[in-house]
Protein backbone atom coordinates (compact mmCIF):
# COMPACT_ATOMS: atom_id res chain seq x y z
CA UNK A 1 0.00 0.00 0.00
CA UNK A 2 1.21 3.51 -0.80
CA UNK A 3 0.92 6.61 1.42
CA UNK A 4 -0.34 8.62 -1.55
CA UNK A 5 -2.60 7.26 -4.26
CA UNK A 6 -1.24 9.53 -7.01
CA UNK A 7 2.46 9.94 -7.73
CA UNK A 8 1.99 13.62 -8.45
CA UNK A 9 0.99 14.07 -4.79
CA UNK A 10 4.31 12.81 -3.37
CA UNK A 11 7.59 14.76 -3.47
CA UNK A 12 9.68 12.02 -1.82
CA UNK A 13 10.73 14.11 1.20
CA UNK A 14 10.65 11.04 3.58
CA UNK A 15 8.72 12.81 6.36
CA UNK A 16 6.19 9.95 6.40
CA UNK A 17 8.94 7.37 6.70
CA UNK A 18 10.60 9.28 9.53
CA UNK A 19 7.41 9.80 11.57
CA UNK A 20 6.18 6.20 11.39
CA UNK A 21 6.40 4.71 14.94
CA UNK A 22 6.32 1.13 13.59
CA UNK A 23 9.07 1.57 10.96
CA UNK A 24 6.51 0.28 8.50
CA UNK A 25 7.44 2.59 5.61
CA UNK A 26 10.28 2.14 3.15
CA UNK A 27 11.20 4.30 0.15
CA UNK A 28 11.01 2.23 -3.02
CA UNK A 29 12.06 3.33 -6.54
CA UNK A 30 9.50 3.24 -9.34
CA UNK A 31 10.19 2.53 -13.01
CA UNK A 32 11.44 6.11 -13.49
CA UNK A 33 13.88 5.89 -10.58
CA UNK A 34 12.00 8.15 -8.14
CA UNK A 35 11.54 6.99 -4.54
CA UNK A 36 8.01 6.60 -3.12
CA UNK A 37 6.88 5.45 0.34
CA UNK A 38 5.50 1.92 0.55
CA UNK A 39 3.66 0.68 3.66
CA UNK A 40 4.23 -2.77 5.15
CA UNK A 41 0.63 -3.79 5.97
CA UNK A 42 1.75 -6.31 8.58
CA UNK A 43 3.54 -3.62 10.62
CA UNK A 44 1.07 -0.77 10.04
CA UNK A 45 -1.20 0.10 13.01
CA UNK A 46 -3.23 2.67 11.02
CA UNK A 47 -2.24 5.64 13.20
CA UNK A 48 -2.43 7.82 10.05
CA UNK A 49 0.62 9.87 11.06
CA UNK A 50 2.14 9.29 7.64
CA UNK A 51 -0.73 11.14 5.98
CA UNK A 52 -1.02 13.82 8.67
CA UNK A 53 2.66 14.76 8.37
CA UNK A 54 2.58 15.31 4.60
CA UNK A 55 3.19 19.00 3.83
CA UNK A 56 3.15 18.71 0.05
CA UNK A 57 -0.18 20.47 -0.37
CA UNK A 58 -1.85 23.85 -0.22
CA UNK A 59 -2.01 25.34 3.28
CA UNK A 60 1.39 23.90 4.14
CA UNK A 61 2.39 26.81 6.41
CA UNK A 62 0.13 25.51 9.19
CA UNK A 63 1.64 22.02 8.91
CA UNK A 64 5.21 23.25 9.21
CA UNK A 65 4.56 25.37 12.28
CA UNK A 66 5.08 28.80 10.72
CA UNK A 67 1.64 30.34 11.28
CA UNK A 68 2.48 31.20 14.89
CA UNK A 69 5.47 33.32 13.93
CA UNK A 70 5.04 37.10 14.12
CA UNK A 71 4.38 38.89 10.86
CA UNK A 72 7.64 39.48 9.05
CA UNK A 73 8.22 41.78 6.11
CA UNK A 74 10.14 39.81 3.51
CA UNK A 75 13.32 41.47 2.20
CA UNK A 76 15.50 40.73 -0.80
CA UNK A 77 19.27 40.75 -1.37
CA UNK A 78 21.79 39.86 -4.04
CA UNK A 79 25.49 39.30 -3.64
CA UNK A 80 28.44 36.95 -3.54
CA UNK A 81 31.31 35.73 -1.43
CA UNK A 82 34.42 37.90 -1.47
CA UNK A 83 36.57 34.74 -1.67
CA UNK A 84 37.22 33.65 -5.26
CA UNK A 85 37.77 30.00 -4.31
CA UNK A 86 34.34 29.89 -2.66
CA UNK A 87 32.66 31.46 -5.71
CA UNK A 88 34.48 29.05 -8.02
CA UNK A 89 33.05 26.02 -6.18
CA UNK A 90 29.54 27.47 -6.16
CA UNK A 91 26.88 27.53 -8.87
CA UNK A 92 26.35 31.25 -8.32
CA UNK A 93 27.67 33.67 -5.67
CA UNK A 94 28.61 31.32 -2.82
CA UNK A 95 26.22 32.72 -0.20
CA UNK A 96 25.30 29.22 1.02
CA UNK A 97 28.90 28.59 2.05
CA UNK A 98 29.02 31.80 4.08
CA UNK A 99 25.78 30.92 5.87
CA UNK A 100 26.92 27.37 6.60
CA UNK A 101 30.36 28.48 7.78
CA UNK A 102 28.71 30.85 10.25
CA UNK A 103 26.79 27.94 11.80
CA UNK A 104 29.75 25.57 11.97
CA UNK A 105 31.98 28.23 13.55
CA UNK A 106 29.28 28.65 16.22
CA UNK A 107 29.48 24.93 17.03
CA UNK A 108 26.48 23.90 14.93
CA UNK A 109 25.91 21.39 12.16
CA UNK A 110 24.88 21.74 8.53
CA UNK A 111 22.72 19.43 6.42
CA UNK A 112 22.96 19.64 2.64
CA UNK A 113 23.39 17.52 -0.46
CA UNK A 114 26.74 16.06 -1.52
CA UNK A 115 27.82 13.78 -4.37
CA UNK A 116 29.29 10.45 -3.27
CA UNK A 117 32.19 8.67 -4.98
CA UNK A 118 29.54 6.60 -6.76
CA UNK A 119 28.11 9.88 -8.16
CA UNK A 120 24.91 9.66 -6.13
CA UNK A 121 23.32 12.76 -4.61
CA UNK A 122 22.66 12.21 -0.90
CA UNK A 123 21.71 14.38 2.07
CA UNK A 124 24.68 14.57 4.44
CA UNK A 125 25.54 16.08 7.82
CA UNK A 126 28.69 18.20 8.15
CA UNK A 127 30.12 19.68 11.36
CA UNK A 128 33.52 20.95 10.19
CA UNK A 129 34.84 23.40 7.59
CA UNK A 130 37.06 20.79 5.92
CA UNK A 131 34.03 18.82 4.68
CA UNK A 132 31.79 21.80 3.97
CA UNK A 133 32.86 22.28 0.30
CA UNK A 134 31.21 18.92 -0.50
CA UNK A 135 27.83 20.55 0.12
CA UNK A 136 28.53 23.47 -2.21
CA UNK A 137 27.02 23.72 -5.66
CA UNK A 138 23.54 22.68 -6.74
CA UNK A 139 23.09 19.06 -7.75
CA UNK A 140 20.60 18.81 -10.59
CA UNK A 141 19.24 15.41 -9.57
CA UNK A 142 16.87 14.33 -6.80
CA UNK A 143 18.87 13.51 -3.70
CA UNK A 144 18.39 10.52 -1.46
CA UNK A 145 17.30 11.79 1.97
CA UNK A 146 18.28 8.59 3.73
CA UNK A 147 17.19 8.66 7.37
CA UNK A 148 18.56 12.11 8.17
CA UNK A 149 15.33 13.70 9.46
CA UNK A 150 15.54 11.80 12.78
CA UNK A 151 19.21 12.78 12.97
CA UNK A 152 18.24 16.45 12.68
CA UNK A 153 15.76 15.88 15.52
CA UNK A 154 18.50 14.30 17.62
CA UNK A 155 20.81 17.29 17.06
CA UNK A 156 18.04 19.70 18.05
CA UNK A 157 17.21 17.72 21.18
CA UNK A 158 20.89 18.02 22.12
CA UNK A 159 20.59 21.82 21.74
CA UNK A 160 22.82 21.91 18.66
CA UNK A 161 22.30 24.72 16.18
CA UNK A 162 21.21 23.18 12.87
CA UNK A 163 21.28 24.71 9.39
CA UNK A 164 19.33 22.69 6.82
CA UNK A 165 19.43 23.61 3.11
CA UNK A 166 17.36 21.86 0.45
CA UNK A 167 14.51 22.19 -1.99
CA UNK A 168 11.33 23.81 -0.67
CA UNK A 169 9.56 20.45 -0.42
CA UNK A 170 12.45 18.99 1.59
CA UNK A 171 12.48 21.95 3.98
CA UNK A 172 8.70 21.78 4.39
CA UNK A 173 8.89 18.02 4.91
CA UNK A 174 11.54 18.40 7.61
CA UNK A 175 9.65 21.14 9.43
CA UNK A 176 6.40 19.19 9.30
CA UNK A 177 8.13 16.09 10.66
CA UNK A 178 9.69 18.06 13.53
CA UNK A 179 6.41 19.87 14.22
CA UNK A 180 4.46 16.59 14.28
CA UNK A 181 7.12 14.91 16.45
CA UNK A 182 6.99 17.91 18.83
CA UNK A 183 10.67 18.72 18.48
CA UNK A 184 11.63 22.25 19.54
CA UNK A 185 12.75 24.12 16.41
CA UNK A 186 14.24 27.13 18.16
CA UNK A 187 17.76 26.17 17.03
CA UNK A 188 16.71 25.17 13.50
CA UNK A 189 17.63 27.48 10.62
CA UNK A 190 16.55 26.60 7.09
CA UNK A 191 17.19 27.72 3.53
CA UNK A 192 15.04 26.56 0.64
CA UNK A 193 16.01 26.75 -3.02
CA UNK A 194 13.98 28.19 -5.87
CA UNK A 195 13.74 24.97 -7.79
CA UNK A 196 13.06 24.15 -11.45
CA UNK A 197 12.28 20.57 -10.47
CA UNK A 198 14.21 17.42 -9.54
CA UNK A 199 15.33 15.02 -12.31
CA UNK A 200 15.40 11.26 -12.07
CA UNK A 201 18.50 9.75 -10.38
CA UNK A 202 18.08 6.76 -12.66
CA UNK A 203 18.36 8.93 -15.77
CA UNK A 204 21.44 10.64 -14.35
CA UNK A 205 23.10 7.25 -13.75
CA UNK A 206 22.23 6.13 -17.28
CA UNK A 207 23.63 9.39 -18.65
CA UNK A 208 26.94 8.85 -16.84
CA UNK A 209 27.20 5.27 -18.12
CA UNK A 210 26.52 6.36 -21.69
CA UNK A 211 29.13 9.13 -21.54
CA UNK A 212 31.67 6.70 -20.08
CA UNK A 213 31.12 4.37 -23.01
CA UNK A 214 31.27 7.16 -25.57
CA UNK A 215 34.35 8.85 -24.10
CA UNK A 216 36.17 5.67 -22.90
CA UNK A 217 36.48 7.14 -19.42
CA UNK A 218 35.70 6.09 -15.89
CA UNK A 219 33.93 9.26 -14.71
CA UNK A 220 34.89 10.28 -11.18
CA UNK A 221 33.28 13.70 -10.73
CA UNK A 222 30.63 15.94 -12.27
CA UNK A 223 30.12 19.70 -12.28
CA UNK A 224 26.49 20.36 -13.19
CA UNK A 225 27.24 23.91 -14.36
CA UNK A 226 30.88 24.53 -15.09
CA UNK A 227 31.87 28.17 -14.65
CA UNK A 228 34.85 27.73 -16.94
CA UNK A 229 32.31 28.30 -19.68
CA UNK A 230 30.71 31.24 -17.89
CA UNK A 231 27.83 31.43 -15.45
CA UNK A 232 24.85 31.73 -17.76
CA UNK A 233 25.58 28.81 -20.12
CA UNK A 234 24.43 25.64 -18.38
CA UNK A 235 26.98 23.05 -19.49
CA UNK A 236 27.95 19.98 -17.50
CA UNK A 237 31.58 18.94 -17.15
CA UNK A 238 32.84 15.48 -16.25
CA UNK A 239 36.29 14.38 -15.13
CA UNK A 240 37.46 10.82 -15.43
CA UNK A 241 40.38 8.49 -16.01
CA UNK A 242 41.06 6.78 -19.35
CA UNK A 243 42.66 3.39 -19.99
CA UNK A 244 46.12 4.97 -19.88
CA UNK A 245 45.45 6.32 -16.39
CA UNK A 246 45.28 9.94 -17.53
CA UNK A 247 42.67 12.34 -16.15
CA UNK A 248 40.51 13.90 -18.84
CA UNK A 249 37.77 16.51 -18.75
CA UNK A 250 34.81 16.47 -21.11
CA UNK A 251 31.74 18.68 -21.58
CA UNK A 252 28.14 17.87 -22.45
CA UNK A 253 24.65 19.40 -22.43
CA UNK A 254 22.88 16.07 -22.91
CA UNK A 255 21.47 15.68 -19.41
CA UNK A 256 20.87 19.43 -19.02
CA UNK A 257 18.74 19.48 -22.17
CA UNK A 258 16.47 16.76 -20.83
CA UNK A 259 16.29 18.57 -17.48
CA UNK A 260 15.13 21.87 -18.94
CA UNK A 261 12.80 20.18 -21.41
CA UNK A 262 10.72 18.85 -18.52
CA UNK A 263 10.76 15.20 -19.59
CA UNK A 264 12.74 13.74 -16.66
CA UNK A 265 11.36 15.67 -13.68
CA UNK A 266 9.46 14.04 -10.81
CA UNK A 267 5.69 14.19 -11.53
CA UNK A 268 5.04 16.16 -8.33
CA UNK A 269 7.32 18.97 -9.53
CA UNK A 270 4.73 19.93 -12.14
CA UNK A 271 2.16 20.69 -9.40
CA UNK A 272 4.55 22.05 -6.77
CA UNK A 273 2.74 23.94 -3.99
CA UNK A 274 5.81 26.02 -3.10
CA UNK A 275 6.11 28.15 -6.25
CA UNK A 276 5.24 31.43 -4.54
CA UNK A 277 6.67 33.97 -2.08
CA UNK A 278 5.33 32.11 0.99
CA UNK A 279 8.50 30.14 1.46
CA UNK A 280 8.93 27.34 4.02
CA UNK A 281 12.56 28.29 4.74
CA UNK A 282 13.91 31.11 6.86
CA UNK A 283 15.91 32.04 3.77
CA UNK A 284 15.50 31.34 0.08
CA UNK A 285 18.51 30.92 -2.22
CA UNK A 286 18.64 31.19 -6.01
CA UNK A 287 20.59 32.53 -8.95
CA UNK A 288 20.09 36.27 -9.32
CA UNK A 289 18.79 36.99 -12.82
CA UNK A 290 17.82 40.63 -12.19
CA UNK A 291 21.27 42.15 -12.71
CA UNK A 292 21.75 45.56 -14.23
CA UNK A 293 24.30 46.02 -17.02
CA UNK A 294 27.20 46.81 -14.70
CA UNK A 295 26.52 43.75 -12.55
CA UNK A 296 26.15 41.58 -15.63
CA UNK A 297 29.57 42.65 -16.92
CA UNK A 298 31.26 42.26 -13.53
CA UNK A 299 29.77 38.85 -12.69
CA UNK A 300 29.45 37.31 -16.17
CA UNK A 301 31.58 34.31 -15.16
CA UNK A 302 31.15 34.15 -11.40
CA UNK A 303 27.41 34.87 -11.00
CA UNK A 304 25.44 36.36 -8.13
CA UNK A 305 23.25 34.74 -5.50
CA UNK A 306 19.71 35.90 -4.79
CA UNK A 307 18.60 35.82 -1.16
CA UNK A 308 15.02 36.14 0.12
CA UNK A 309 14.87 36.82 3.86
CA UNK A 310 11.65 35.22 5.08
CA UNK A 311 11.81 35.33 8.88
CA UNK A 312 13.49 36.92 11.88
CA UNK A 313 15.79 33.89 12.06
CA UNK A 314 16.79 34.45 8.46
CA UNK A 315 17.44 38.12 9.11
CA UNK A 316 19.63 37.20 12.08
CA UNK A 317 21.72 34.88 9.89
CA UNK A 318 22.16 37.53 7.20
CA UNK A 319 23.23 40.13 9.75
CA UNK A 320 25.91 37.75 11.00
CA UNK A 321 27.43 37.06 7.57
CA UNK A 322 31.12 37.75 6.98
CA UNK A 323 33.21 37.51 3.84
CA UNK A 324 30.36 38.49 1.53
CA UNK A 325 29.26 41.49 -0.49
CA UNK A 326 25.48 41.97 -0.27
CA UNK A 327 23.12 44.66 -1.48
CA UNK A 328 19.40 45.13 -0.96
CA UNK A 329 17.32 44.69 -4.12
CA UNK A 330 13.68 45.32 -4.95
CA UNK A 331 11.03 42.63 -5.07
CA UNK A 332 10.77 43.30 -8.81
CA UNK A 333 14.47 42.53 -9.29
CA UNK A 334 14.08 39.38 -7.19
CA UNK A 335 11.08 38.26 -9.22
CA UNK A 336 12.91 37.16 -12.37
CA UNK A 337 12.67 33.55 -11.22
CA UNK A 338 9.63 31.99 -12.97
CA UNK A 339 9.37 29.25 -10.33
CA UNK A 340 8.42 31.92 -7.79
CA UNK A 341 5.11 32.09 -9.66
CA UNK A 342 4.34 28.69 -11.12
CA UNK A 343 5.72 25.15 -11.35
CA UNK A 344 7.62 23.99 -14.40
CA UNK A 345 5.18 22.80 -17.04
CA UNK A 346 5.44 19.15 -18.05
CA UNK A 347 6.61 18.57 -21.59
CA UNK A 348 4.08 17.27 -24.08
CA UNK A 349 6.80 14.75 -24.95
CA UNK A 350 7.24 13.38 -21.42
CA UNK A 351 5.13 10.25 -21.94
CA UNK A 352 6.80 9.64 -25.29
CA UNK A 353 10.27 9.92 -23.76
CA UNK A 354 9.50 7.36 -21.05
CA UNK A 355 7.83 5.01 -23.52
CA UNK A 356 11.00 5.07 -25.64
CA UNK A 357 13.11 4.65 -22.53
CA UNK A 358 11.21 1.57 -21.38
CA UNK A 359 11.35 0.00 -24.83
CA UNK A 360 14.83 0.94 -26.06
CA UNK A 361 16.78 2.36 -23.12
CA UNK A 362 18.30 5.72 -22.30
CA UNK A 363 20.46 6.35 -25.36
CA UNK A 364 17.70 6.04 -27.93
CA UNK A 365 15.22 7.98 -25.80
CA UNK A 366 17.66 10.86 -25.35
CA UNK A 367 18.79 10.90 -28.98
CA UNK A 368 15.21 10.90 -30.19
CA UNK A 369 14.56 14.22 -28.47
CA UNK A 370 17.69 16.32 -28.62
CA UNK A 371 20.89 17.03 -30.50
CA UNK A 372 23.69 16.12 -28.15
CA UNK A 373 26.86 18.11 -27.62
CA UNK A 374 29.47 15.39 -27.24
CA UNK A 375 32.45 17.60 -26.67
CA UNK A 376 32.88 21.34 -26.41
CA UNK A 377 36.38 22.65 -27.10
CA UNK A 378 37.25 25.73 -25.08
CA UNK A 379 40.60 27.51 -25.47
CA UNK A 380 42.44 27.04 -22.17
CA UNK A 381 43.52 30.66 -21.95
CA UNK A 382 39.86 31.73 -21.91
CA UNK A 383 39.04 29.73 -18.81
CA UNK A 384 38.90 31.81 -15.64
CA UNK A 385 38.79 29.07 -13.03
CA UNK A 386 41.62 26.60 -13.42
CA UNK A 387 42.70 23.65 -11.38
Amino acid sequence: MNVKQQKQDCCGCTACQAICPQKAITMVPDEEGFLYPAIDEERCVHCDLCRKVCAFEDGYLAKIGKTEEPAFEQTYCAGSSTEEAVVCRSRSGGIFYALARQVIEAGGVVYGVAMTEALEAVLQRVDNLEELPRLQGSKYVQASMGEEFPRVAQDLRQNRKVFFAGTACQVAGLRSYLHTARVDMQNLYTADLICHGVPSPQIFRDNVRELETRWHLKIQSVNFRDKELGWRPHIESYEGVNAAGKTKKRYSNQYTSLFYAGVILRPSCHRCAFCNFQRPGDLTLADFWGMDQDQARQHARSGLSELLVNSEKGEKMVQGLTGVSLQTITREAASRQPNLYHPTKPSAQRDNFWALYRQYGYRKAAHAHYKLVERIKVPYNRLKYRK
